[in-house]
Order: structure tokens, then C-alpha cells, then sequence
């Protein structure tokens, strides 16, 4: 049954601002009105009336649409949601993490650039291979990857495959597959590695 909400339902209070927050999140998840409405039990017409601000849901009603939009409560009730759906990382604040190195300054690191969180889910990185075979084991984890060579040569290495990429080549795979890679050029090498999420 469709419900027809009525404003005497413990109404949000107006300031909170629901209606951008809620048209944003929907367009966010690319769902239309009528999908929204039809996953949480109301009126089309409501639901448009909600996202221009004409109407006060109740507690109960804005329960019902962030499980429909697929998102926590706080995502709509935050004062700057906005905020929160951008990072900036500057560049002098990222730290050098250190993988491997040997006796020759011959040196494996990598800067996260962007982790993953509740909101986002793929995870940045930039990698700085070394020239050398890596003398540990592998990495293989759950999820897609997706190397790109800022600059230098690659050698990856993908399960049995062995792959060669330069300066803007990129390699997209399935990562549970073990891979290893390290720079085989001349010029220090550089590699923009993308995850997504870990299961």
C-alpha cells in the first residue's frame, strides 16, 4: 500500500534542509523519482515535493528513504554533505611508505593518495618500483586494480603473465590474481594504482 504522509508525524525541522540533500543523493545513486518512491512505499508526487522543499517528512519516512537510496541516516541529515563527498589531498602531505629496499638505496615505496572509507570505495595510490624482483612474496587481494605509468617503464607481472607498459599505458585486472611489478627503465618509474574495495 502507498503510504500519503501528513506533516502531524513528528516533521524534521525545517532548517536541516532535506529537500537538496535528498535530490542530491538520489541523483547521486541514478535512480529516478518513481524508483525512490516505488523502494520506499510513496507517492511520486510526495517524493517531488519532499526534494523541493514543500513538504516535512517524519522520522519515519526519511528511515524509509535512506534505506531505499541505500545510504546512512547521517548522510541526509549532515549539515555540509557536500563537504564530506570531497577530499583534497595535497601533495606535501602525503608520507613515503617503504616496501623493500637493499644495501645499493635501491628502494620499493608508495604514498596513499586516497584511501577508501563508509563513503568511498576505491583506494589511490602512487607506487615508486624498484628495479629489482621483488624478493617477497606476491601481492594478491580481493577486488579490481588499475596500474597507469605516470612515467618510467613497468614490468608487471600477473599471475604467469608478465606485462610491459610505459608512460601512459595502463593495465586493468582482477587482483586476486598474485602480482608483482618493478621499474625496468633507465628513468626512475612512477605508477597510479587504483583499488577497489576489499572483501
Amino acid at each position: 500500500m502507498i503510504e500519503k504522509p501528513t506533516d502531524s508525524r513528528a516533521p524534521i525541522a525545517e532548517e536541516l534542509a532535506l529537500g537538496p540533500r535528498l535530490k542530491n543523493l538520489r541523483l547521486r545513486s541514478g535512480l529516478t523519482l518513481e524508483q525512490v518512491a516505488q523502494r520506499a512505499g510513496l507517492e511520486k508526487g510526495y517524493l517531488s515535493r519532499l526534494e523541493r522543499s514543500l513538504k516535512r517528512p517524519s522520522i519515519s519516512t526519511v528511515l524509509k528513504l535512506c534505506e531505499a537510496l541505500g545510504v546512512k541516516l547521517s548522510s541526509l541529515l549532515e549539515e555540509n554533505p557536500e563537504d564530506s563527498l570531497i577530499r583534497v589531498i595535497r601533495k606535501k602531505d602525503r608520507e613515503d611508505h617503504v616496501v623493500q629496499g637493499n644495501a645499493d638505496g635501491d628502494v620499493k615505496s608508495y604514498q596513499i593518495v586516497s584511501p577508501a572509507d563508509d563513503k568511498r570505495f576505491l583506494s589511490l595510490f602512487l607506487v615508486k618500483p624498484s628495479a629489482t624482483k621483488t624478493t617477497r612474496a606476491s601481492s594478491s587481494h580481493s577486488g579490481e586494480e588499475i596500474a597507469y605509468v605516470l612515467r618510467g617503464r613497468l614490468e608487471l607481472t600477473i599471475g604467469g603473465t608478465t606485462i610491459t607498459a610505459d608512460e601512459g599505458d595502463c593495465v586493468h585486472f582482477m587482483a586476486q590474481t598474485e602480482h608483482t611489478m618493478r621499474s625496468i627503465g633507465r628513468a626512475a618509474c612512477e605508477v597510479l594504482v587504483v583499488t577497489s574495495p576489499v572483501h
